[in-house]
């Protein structure tokens, strides 16, 4: 992970992932490339956390959400996508891909619609933000937002006509 080229680094976070179960001696390479000055290595790195353990992944959680800050867009849509997977009621991930439908890339925009839309009933407080993409500049984007609305508003349907609450 020390290595002066960005694509080694980049190559070596990924390799990690085939560790899988036995990542505990891989997991400090995964945070450090993290914390990397190249966006393509920290974004690599979030991704191959996804194949850690669950007691692994716990562990990285608190990464995560400093990824969730990073400068770089897609950097943020990839930790909100990893630790949606890890803990997807966590706190910060509504906010975070809420902020992140505005960011300047039509492809991270449509990310975090899509994965509101993936988190359901939770990020209900995100329909207003949703509501202002399906009038975004880029068609992907309103379709993403549209969906998101869709999913997030049959799963509150549901949620509202199961027996449950009908008492």
């Amino acid at each position: 992970m020390q290595d002066k080229y960005h694509v080694v680094r980049r190559e070596a976070a990924q390799s990690l992932e085939v560790f899988g179960k036995d990542a505990r001696i891989v997991v400090p390479g995964l945070l450090a490339a993290q914390k990397d000055a190249e966006s393509y290595v920290r974004t690599t790195a979030e991704q191959s956390l996804r194949s850690l353990s669950p007691l692994d992944k716990k562990a990285a959680v608190p990464l995560l959400e400093e990824g969730l800050q990073d400068q770089e867009g897609r950097v943020r849509v990839t930790a909100a996508k990893t630790l949606m997977e890890i803990d997807s009621v966590h706190a910060s991930l509504v906010p975070a891909l809420v902020a992140a439908l505005k960011d300047e890339d039509w492809h991270v925009r449509s990310t975090a619609a899509f994965a509101l839309g993936d988190i359901g009933v939770r990020a209900e407080t995100a329909m207003p933000a949703l509501r202002e993409a399906q009038s975004d500049a880029d068609e992907r984007v309103r379709k993403s937002a549209s969906g998101a609305l869709e999913k997030i508003e049959q799963m509150i349907q549901s949620k509202r006509s199961s027996p449950a609450n009908r008492e």
